[in-house]
């Protein structure tokens, strides 16, 4: 399979938007079972032999599940985060391992389904608590704890609002490196998790926020939206474009003037060329939300001529590094505003079916 900048990702093609994406382990282009063939949630006992769990779990699965094991033992085998150094530079950036989306993806989704059948836990699991369930092209995280019964429509939204909190509480430690920087954008998840309230967390547009988490999706689906959302969308998104990203309310020049005299200074290098920003010729790059993005569309598509770039991924990474409160909020916007699946049904379907890619170089 070549890699994904030499040709478009497979889940940008209309067959495979038309699938439900899986939390999946292998490559996408492998039979990946659709939402819902592996069959609902059934409880393992915490205490049975993990070959007796295997069999109960068969009989309540299409799909034979390969092991199941603690979250513990889990992460003994299995890294969930490394660092990458852009462009040969020294520069450090924490990213997310395969794995590591995977089980953060396998935790919403576990989390969601059972709430959607009024089953939660109320905040109360634990590490201990934690099943995960390993499939040939997916896993399953179980969360082995009596259920909280709760009484009443907002007596079962707190309930919710406790357990994303406990997500937060007990997941997002686990990717922090020996000196506590976090992969990228994961910080705004944590944030967006702790900030949950029952208000919020009825509302489809947030869950579809949490649940498609820039944090947990990979590189090629950031970089495919960002350049999609700017090539053919402009005149639909107007009021939000012209105005200033909420991120940024002094200007995102600011950030780009600064890399100058920078260890790598892709950013300054782009934002110059053909911009000479002379009383003659202003510059070319607005203020606004439509003005970075614009700037980040000529970075993904012409940075490898300011920059050496061994991979496409560097330079969407890179960009995330330096701008990680714009995207998340800019994904926020459009979903609380209906914008994303009134106007950008099949940029939105493509980005949230990327979220089972296996293939993701930065993730490898």
């Amino acid at each position: 399979m070549p890699p994904p900048d030499e040709g478009p990702p497979a889940w940008t093609t209309p067959r495979r938007r038309g699938k439900a994406a899986a939390v999946g382990l292998d490559s996408p282009d492998k039979a990946v079972p659709r939402q819902g063939q592996e069959g609902s949630a059934r409880q393992l006992q915490v205490n049975v032999n993990y070959q007796d769990a295997l069999g109960m779990m068969a009989q309540s699965y299409s799909i034979r599940p390969i092991s199941a094991q603690t979250l513990e033992n889990f992460l003994v085998v299995h890294p969930l985060m490394h660092t990458k150094r852009p462009f040969g530079s020294a520069i450090s950036i924490q990213v997310m391992k395969a794995n590591g989306r995977f089980l953060l993806l396998a935790v919403m989704d576990e989390i969601l389904e059972q709430h959607s059948e009024n089953i939660c836990w109320d905040g109360t699991f634990s590490i201990a608590d934690i099943l995960i369930v390993k499939y040939k092209h997916s896993i399953k995280m179980k969360i082995q704890k009596e259920p909280v019964k709760v009484e009443g429509r907002a007596r079962q939204l707190q309930a919710k609002v406790n357990d994303l909190r406990r997500v937060a509480a007990l997941f997002i430690p686990l990717y922090k490196n020996s000196n506590g920087v976090l992969p990228v954008f994961l910080d705004k998840l944590k944030e967006d998790l702790e900030e949950a309230t029952t208000g919020l967390v009825e509302k489809k547009w947030f869950m579809e926020y949490l649940t498609h988490h820039v944090a947990m999706m990979p590189t090629t689906g950031r970089r495919y939206f960002e350049i999609a959302l700017i090539s053919e969308y402009l005149g639909i998104l107007r009021s939000i474009m012209l105005s200033k990203p909420s991120a940024y309310p002094n200007s995102w020049k600011t950030i780009v003037k600064s890399t100058k005299n920078g260890s790598i200074t892709l950013l300054h290098d782009v934002y110059y060329h053909d911009n000479p920003c002379t009383a003659e010729r202003p510059d070319k790059y607005e203020s606004t939300v439509r003005g970075l993005i614009r700037f980040m569309r000529n970075v993904l598509e012409h940075g490898k001529r300011h920059a050496l770039v061994s991979h496409n991924y560097e330079l969407e990474l890179y960009l995330a590094w330096m701008f990680p409160g714009f995207l998340p909020g800019l994904m926020r916007t459009l979903l609380q505003q209906g914008i994303m699946t009134k106007h950008l049904e099949d940029v939105w379907s493509a980005f949230k079916a990327s979220k089972s890619d296996g293939w993701d170089p930065c993730s490898i």
